[in-house]
């Protein structure tokens, strides 16, 4: 039997949930998530974390199924749903719930879920992705690009891949949302909150924007114009990754080399991935490793005169945005990208341009055109946000109506908990680790890694 009081003398507990352990993703969400936990620890509030693990929904292999547990910060292991319940029943005898926050419903059983907080009048909902509008979180239909919209219908969805494991899961959650006494849904800009709305109209109203970042002091851009004779530098910032439009800076990058139109550019990917293209300069950044100001540190640094965001779906609110404008760099994006086109166009720090290579590669053929653009920007802006602080929700939100222990209604397996809790605990071990690194891996891990694979072939063909 679980027992609350052993873990803390504290007098209040908050629930957490995401998709994963939050102290070992590295995602923007478990980046909040950690913030938030520590903001409440200040207060002296426990802090109760749970994701699932189950193997039934990622891979369909049956008798893999439990929620980690988490609790002020150290893993407890895989458990059973009856296990967490009990855990949450010995909280509620103990301890005042101050609240329930729900930040993903990735790969979550909403009817497990549902019995974790039915003893709770108020919850609330983050919108840090579209994962509660549709299976694909990003809405990129057929994981290709922004589908246009939140809304499922047959006429935009009928061919995508997403579409009918989709509609189950709205209806679950239109169930799901429907049981909540009080709902709170808080999105990090506009774009995310109409977005969601549009998916669920009948809660427009419970949402609530709040941006993650408040800005704090005043940096001065020294810089001046821009020179004929000086090379405009130009960067992709953060994940090489499709969605965050690599696929097309690079391609468009290969245009400009093969008709030799990179005249006037310099071009630099800053960020922790490892892709390399030809002529483009390459700096490693990591938030991860070297703190939140890293990239604005390295803009600064570098001295990046314009950066390229062409996330190809929806941001919700995006990070290298902010720290782009913090470096006042003019800012390169495409209509598809959300709340970074929004920004833009609301704050004319850049251009929004149609989401192709041709057009992107166009844009970095013209120097001159560009120059003047950015010149344009730094004539009417010269100071931007020294650096941030992050704008966490940690409020202590209690319950006027008295707690009542919750039910086990829910299929609950010890074996299937034991089996993900061995599952879990091999894929994080440091022997696996060593044999092929996790992604969340720092840069010195893995290059360990490749040095020590590339050792082994030189002795191989050396022996031979």
């Amino acid at each position: 039997m679980w027992s609350a009081s052993k873990q803390s003398e504290n007098k209040r507990y908050v629930i957490l949930f995401n998709h994963e352990n939050p102290y070992i993703g590295r995602g923007g969400t478990e980046r909040y998530i950690v913030d938030q936990a520590v903001l409440y620890k200040n207060q002296e509030v426990d802090v109760l974390v749970l994701f699932p693990l189950d193997l039934r929904a990622i891979l369909g292999i049956p008798f893999v199924h439990g929620w980690g547990v988490v609790e002020n910060s150290c893993f407890r292991g895989i458990k059973s749903v009856r296990q967490v319940i009990e855990l949450i029943n010995a909280y509620n005898r103990e301890k005042e719930c101050a609240g329930v926050y729900i930040h993903n419903i990735i790969d979550l059983d909403i009817d497990e879920l549902y019995a974790f907080i039915s003893f709770r009048q108020k919850i609330t909902l983050f919108i840090h992705d579209f994962c509660t509008c549709c299976k694909q979180i990003n809405l990129r239909k057929n994981r290709n690009e922004f589908c246009g919209d939140s809304l499922l219908y047959d006429e935009k969805c009928s061919d995508c891949r997403f579409y009918e494991k989709s509609k189950k899961l709205h209806a679950e959650l239109e169930a799901f949302f429907a049981k909540i006494p009080v709902l709170r849904v808080i999105a990090p800009s506009e774009s995310a909150a109409r977005l969601w709305a549009e998916s669920y109209p009948k809660y427009k109203d419970n949402v609530e924007i709040v941006p993650h970042l408040i800005p704090e002091a005043v940096w001065r851009d020294e810089r001046g114009k821009i020179k004929p004779e000086d090379k405009i530098r130009v960067a992709f910032i953060g994940s090489a990754i499709p969605q965050k439009g690599w696929n097309t800076f690079a391609d468009a990058v290969a245009m400009l080399q093969k008709t030799q139109k990179v005249r006037g550019i310099e071009l630099y990917y800053l960020g922790q991935s490892r892709k390399t293209t030809e002529g483009v300069i390459q700096e490693y950044v990591s938030t991860h490793e070297k703190g939140d100001h890293a990239m604005i540190d390295a803009l600064r640094m570098n001295r990046i005169d314009a950066v390229i965001l062409f996330s190809n779906c929806p941001e919700t609110y995006s990070f290298t945005y902010y720290e782009s404008l913090a470096a006042n760099c003019f800012v390169i994006t495409n209509k598809l990208s959300g709340n970074i086109a929004h920004e833009t166009k609301k704050r004319g720090n850049g251009v929004v341009i149609e989401n192709s290579s041709r057009d992107l590669a166009d844009l970095l053929s013209d120097p001159d055109l560009l120059r003047e653009s950015i010149n344009a920007f730094r004539a009417k802006c010269t100071t931007a946000p020294l650096a941030y602080s992050s704008q966490i929700q940690a409020t202590i939100e209690t319950d006027d109506e008295p707690v009542t222990g919750i039910r086990q209604d829910c299929k609950s397996s010890r074996l299937s908990a034991f089996n993900a809790n061995l599952a879990y605990r091999i894929r994080y071990s440091a022997a696996f680790t060593k044999i092929m690194p996790v992604y969340i891996a720092p840069k010195e891990t893995a290059d360990r890694f490749v040095k020590t694979i590339k050792q082994r072939l030189s002795n191989v063909g050396t022996r031979r």
